[in-house]
């Protein structure tokens, strides 16, 4: 059976890179997000997920946030999202600017 067919399992030992203890309660998920893996669809999911998780925490991480989306965050996807949010702060822009105005929302 291949690993791809059997689901969650333990497949990695996780040291911290100076030596010191892990967590022995701690729960790790490794995910594989380099170009050279022989599964690209797992590992595209995989450069996805890291990319969640860097917006996920860029208030709270920001350099660390800022570090993942440059590296792992493909052309496509960081147009993609800048569009989106440049469309959402200018909605926000025009609903503020209705406001102030006294224009009724626009439903």
């Amino acid at each position: 059976m291949k690993n791809k067919d059997k689901g969650l399992l333990p497949k990695y030992i996780i040291t911290k890179a100076d030596g010191s203890p892990v967590d022995p309660r701690a729960e790790y998920f490794v995910l594989r997000v380099d170009k050279h893996a022989a599964d690209q669809i797992h590992a595209e999911a995989c450069r996805r997920a890291i990319v969640r998780y860097a917006i996920e925490v860029q208030s709270h991480l920001p350099v660390l946030s800022k570090e993942l989306r440059l590296k792992y965050e493909d052309a496509a996807e960081r147009v993609d999202r800048i569009q989106a949010e440049t469309a959402a702060a200018n909605k926000i822009d025009h609903e503020a600017a209705h406001e102030r105005a006294g224009f009724p929302e626009n439903r």
